[in-house]
C-alpha cells in the first residue's frame, strides 16, 4: 500500500517566518549573495552505520537529484539527533568547514501519518553567523534540507550585507522538548484521533518558530493528502511541554 507524505511545506513556513521580521525594516534593503548551493545523494537504509564507520556516505551531485516516486520510498528510523548528526557529518567530512560557533534560528521535520511510529522523514535546519564586514556586519546563513526519503541532502550558504535582521538564536541546551517528545504530546492532545478519522491519509510536520506572541513554540500541523487542507494544528512550548491550540 502506499504511504502518503507529508504536505506541509517547511521551507515556507521558514519563509514566511523570516518575511515578518524583515518587515520590521521596511524601507531598508539587505544585498544578497549566493555563496554555495550543493546536492548530495545518500543511501539513506545504510547512512547512520557508514557514517560510524568512518566511510564516506555523501556522493556530490552538479543538480538536485529527481524525486522518487511515492510507492518506491523507503521509510527510515530516525530521530532529532540523528538528523544533527547527519548534518555535522556533512559539514566537517565533507565541506571541511564546522557549524561550531554558528546560532541555530530554525529548525524543522515532517513525516507521513503512516510513519509515526518510525521517525521523521525529512528534516531542515537553519544556522546564522554574524560577522564583521568592512565598515559594517554582514550576516551568513546557512540551510541543509537532509531528505532520506528521496535520498539526497541539500546545502547552502547565502550572506546577506548588511544585516538588518536580528534573528532570534534557539539555544538548544535550553529546549527541553524536543521533536520527538512534541509530536507525542501532539498525538496524545489529539492527534492520533485525528489521523485516524482520515486512515492516515495525511501529513504532519513540526516547526520551531516565533509564534504571534514572539515566544517559541514547537507548531505541529496535520494535513490531508488529498487537497493539502490542515485539520489539526496545536503548539507546544519547547521548554514546559505545555499545549495550546491557535
Amino acid at each position: 500500500m502506499k504511504r502518503l507524505r507529508p504536505t506541509i511545506s517547511i521551507a515556507l513556513a521558514f519563509a514566511m517566518l523570516f518575511a515578518a521580521v524583515l518587515s520590521c525594516n521596511i524601507g531598508k534593503r539587505e544585498e544578497r549573495a549566493n555563496l554555495y548551493s550543493l546536492y548530495y545523494t545518500i543511501e539513506p537504509t545504510s547512512l547512520l552505520e557508514s557514517l560510524q564507520r568512518g566511510e564516506a556516505a555523501f556522493t556530490p551531485v552538479s543538480q538536485r537529484p529527481e524525486l522518487i516516486p511515492v510507492d518506491q520510498k523507503v521509510t527510515v528510523n530516525w530521530h532529532q539527533a540523528d538528523y544533527f548528526y547527519v548534518a555535522n557529518a556533512l559539514y566537517e567530512g565533507v565541506l571541511g568547514k564546522t557549524l561550531q560557533g554558528w546560532q541555530l534560528s530554525g529548525m524543522g521535520f515532517s513525516l507521513g501519518c503512516s510513519d509515526v511510529q518510525n521517525g521523521f522523514q525529512n528534516g531542515r535546519f537553519g544556522f546564522f553567523s554574524v560577522v564583521a564586514d568592512n565598515d559594517q556586519e554582514s550576516r551568513l546563513e546557512r540551510s541543509i534540507n537532509i531528505d532520506p526519503s528521496n535520498n539526497f541532502i541539500h546545502v547552502s550558504e547565502t550572506k546577506y550585507s548588511p544585516n538588518l535582521i536580528d534573528l532570534k538564536i534557539i539555544d538548544l541546551t535550553q529546549i527541553k522538548i524536543s521533536a520527538d517528545q512534541a509530536l507525542q504530546i501532539a498525538e496524545s492532545n489529539g492527534g492520533e484521533e485525528k489521523r485516524a478519522s482520515v486512515k492516515n491519509a495525511c501529513g504532519i510536520s513540526l516547526l520551531l518558530t516565533l509564534y504571534r506572541t514572539g515566544k517559541l513554540h514547537w507548531r505541529v500541523y496535520y494535513a490531508r493528502s488529498d487537497d493539502r487542507t490542515l485539520f489539526f494544528d496545536i503548539l507546544i512550548d519547547p521548554y514546559t511541554g505545555e499545549v495550546r491550540f491557535p
